[in-house]
């Protein structure tokens, strides 16, 4: 076996760390950045914004159209249950306090 390929290896990976530390570096991550990560950041911004965003404002809608429905009926339970509370004090009052007054 033949070490000829890793040394290239180790010595291109001490090369690019001793170049992404010098000015050099600077220079290479500063058009890294301005090349690739801010288009790819206005793009994806751009999608999210153009197709995540208004199915966000779906769903939101749509659960707020819910929840409106069920605190409707929410609203008529407790009528409801109200109602037979009032009916069961009468009944209780009723039998605990006879009209008649043995």
């Amino acid at each position: 076996m033949t070490w000829e390929p890793l040394a290239w290896v180790a010595g291109t990976i001490v090369a690019f760390g001793v170049i992404w530390k010098s000015p050099i570096g600077t220079l290479l991550r500063w058009l890294l950045r301005r090349n690739i990560a801010q288009p790819l950041k206005a793009a994806s911004r751009a999608l999210i914004s153009d197709t995540v965003a208004p199915m966000v404002d779906d769903i939101k809608a749509n659960a707020r159209a819910q929840h409106d429905e069920q605190n409707v009926k929410l609203a008529a339970i407790d009528s409801r249950l109200t109602d037979h509370s009032r009916r069961l004090s009468l009944i209780e009052d009723h039998i605990t306090r006879p009209r008649g007054g043995h």
